[in-house]
């Protein structure tokens, strides 16, 4: 039962594999840019106190984290796909799972970027998630049925696919030099 549900050939419910591909690159290259930019931020105070091992373990621990959180993070779209109506998020998923991510992540993003401040503001964390989901639905909604945006996001998932060549391998030896490290 549960293999027919997940089953990509028979199930009217899942996207296509390469609509799933598509967005899982945009979810990967903001995951893991946002990992490198506050990884190459702390690196140059990290070479005064941390030896070059402890440098290259956390950079593992932060690639194989990434990996799974952008897992998580696709698994919850297409969750969202099997329970949500097709007209909604299957049948565009492409382009909808695009402005999604963009749009969510956009709004974190800003939330945690120290220039403008907004965490020393006093704002509540959860009032901020409120708001980038309520965002994140209005943005998608609207940037779905434009035509110059819908290129964009066609666009965009077409360029950031190549990023799957480098962020997953780099993942994948990263988790198995973090079980070998664990092992002995």
């Amino acid at each position: 039962m549960i293999g027919r549900l997940f089953s990509f050939q028979n199930n009217k419910r899942l996207p296509d594999k390469s609509d799933i591909i598509s967005v899982y690159s945009i979810i990967a290259f903001m995951i893991y840019s946002w990992t490198f930019i506050t990884f190459f931020f702390k690196l140059s105070s990290w070479v005064y106190y941390l030896t070059i091992g402890e440098i290259a373990n956390i950079f593992t621990y932060a690639m194989v984290t990434d990996l799974f959180e952008s897992l998580v993070l696709l698994f919850g779209l297409v969750l969202s796909c099997l329970l949500l109506p097709p007209t909604f998020l299957k049948d565009d998923f492409r382009i909808r799972g695009t402005w999604i991510v963009i749009s969510f992540f956009g709004t974190l993003m800003v939330y945690l970027i120290p220039i403008f401040g907004i965490r020393n503001r006093g704002i509540n964390p959860m009032f901020w998630l409120v708001a980038a989901i309520a965002l994140t639905a209005i943005l998608t909604i609207i940037f779905s049925r434009i035509s110059f945006t819908r290129r964009f996001a066609d666009f965009i998932t077409d360029r950031m696919t190549v990023f799957l060549f480098i962020f997953t391998p780099l993942s994948v030896i990263s988790f198995f030099i973090l079980v070998i490290r664990i092992m002995f």
